[in-house]
C-alpha cells in the first residue's frame, strides 16, 4: 500500500509539473501573438517640410502627422528677422490604398506683430476643402504629395509637392529669421 501511495504522489507531482509546463507554453504563445498584433507605426508619423530654398521672403509648408491619425499643416511666410506670419488647417488623416485623405476640422494662425493680423486672419478663412485626397510616395526622408495619379508636380496647389523629414526650424535659414536670435 505504501508503494502505491508513493507512486500516486509521484504521478501527481509529474502531472502538476506538466500542467505548469503547459501553462507556461500557453502564456508564451499568447505573448507571441500579442506582440504580432501591435500595429506598425506609419512611416508618415513625424514632421515634414518644404520651402523655397533660401530666398526672402521664405515660404514654407510644414505638416505634422501624429500616430493617432491627426495632422497640423502650417504655411509660413518669413520676410526678415522676427518678421513673419503663418496659418493652416488641422484635422485628421487616413491612408487608403496609395493616397492620403485629409479632413479639415480646424485652423490656426500666428504673426510676429499686429501688422500681419489681417493677412493671417484671411489665410485662416481660406476655403480649405472639408476633405482633400492626395496621392503619396515616401522615399527615405522625402515625402511626395501629388494631386493626381500621374505623379506630376502641381505648383500652387495646397498639400502638394516634395517634403523633407524634419522641422523647418532646423534649417539654417529659418534659424536666421524665424523666431530665433
Amino acid at each position: 500500500m505504501e508503494y502505491i501511495r508513493l507512486c500516486d504522489k509521484g504521478m501527481e507531482r509529474r502531472q502538476a509539473e506538466m500542467k505548469r509546463g503547459m501553462l507556461i507554453m500557453v502564456m508564451v504563445g499568447l505573448l507571441a501573438l500579442l506582440a504580432g498584433c501591435v500595429p506598425e507605426k506609419s512611416p508618415l508619423v513625424g514632421v515634414w517640410h518644404k520651402d523655397n530654398a533660401g530666398e526672402l521672403p521664405v515660404e514654407s509648408l510644414e505638416i505634422k502627422f501624429n500616430d493617432v491619425g491627426k495632422y497640423d499643416a502650417v504655411k509660413n511666410f518669413v520676410f526678415g528677422k522676427h518678421d513673419y506670419y503663418g496659418y493652416g488647417p488641422s484635422g485628421t488623416y487616413a491612408i487608403a490604398d496609395n493616397h492620403l485623405v485629409f479632413t479639415v476640422t480646424g485652423a490656426s494662425g500666428y504673426a510676429s506683430d499686429d501688422s500681419y493680423s489681417d493677412l493671417y486672419q484671411s489665410g485662416m478663412r481660406e476655403a480649405y476643402p472639408d476633405r482633400t485626397q492626395r496621392y503619396y510616395e515616401i522615399d527615405g526622408d522625402t515625402l511626395y504629395l501629388y494631386e493626381s495619379e500621374e505623379k506630376r508636380e502641381t505648383p500652387g496647389v495646397f498639400l502638394t509637392g516634395t517634403f523633407h523629414r524634419g522641422e523647418i526650424k532646423k534649417c539654417s535659414l529659418y534659424e536666421a529669421y524665424y523666431r530665433y536670435d
